[in-house]
């Protein structure tokens, strides 16, 4: 984590996917994330874990458990990707989510699940706060500079809920 330094006109990589479909003219630099070898999901008592770098495919891979009734929004969240498994493979969950697109369907996941974001801040400081504060706009968040989207936390008691979907 110390490692963790960003100069100027540097960003942290997951997957990419986005970063490289399109010229990033005030890039200079890149800080692969997923170099740290963060476990993808992890599942405590009361909270689903969800790393940044967690992939697409590895989420829609969950196992589900019998009392987890909004599992399967996370297929459909997943499947909103519209996109090959090639993309699955390499796009993360976190990556979705800190590049506040419009149609970010983690973003969706996330905020509809009540997830909480675990931010680390330069100097060893996590900070937490929900997603639903952390994407500010299209194309924007509350992450400054330096800081690395860690991990989602969804908490249990939120997938056993019900839950809808609709896609327009």
């Amino acid at each position: 984590r110390d490692d963790l330094i960003f100069a100027p006109g540097e960003l942290p990589l997951g997957g990419g996917t986005w970063l490289f479909s399109e010229e990033q003219l005030e890039l200079t630099g890149l800080v692969d994330l997923t170099a740290l070898g963060w476990t993808p999901l992890t599942t405590s008592d009361d909270t689903l874990s969800i790393a940044a770098t967690c992939t697409v495919a590895d989420l829609f891979r969950l196992e589900a458990r019998d009392d987890w009734a909004a599992h399967p929004l996370i297929a459909q969240c997943c499947n909103f990707f519209l996109a090959s498994f090639k993309i699955w493979n390499v796009a993360t969950v976190g990556g979705n989510i800190a590049t506040a697109l419009p149609a970010g369907p983690m973003i969706s996941l996330a905020v509809t699940l009540d997830a909480t974001a675990t931010v680390w801040a330069p100097g060893g400081v996590d900070r937490h706060l929900p997603v639903a504060a952390l994407v500010t706009g299209v194309c924007e968040t509350a992450l400054g500079h330096g800081e690395v989207l860690r991990s989602i936390e969804i908490p249990l008691a939120a997938l056993r809920d019900r839950t809808g979907f609709r896609r327009i």
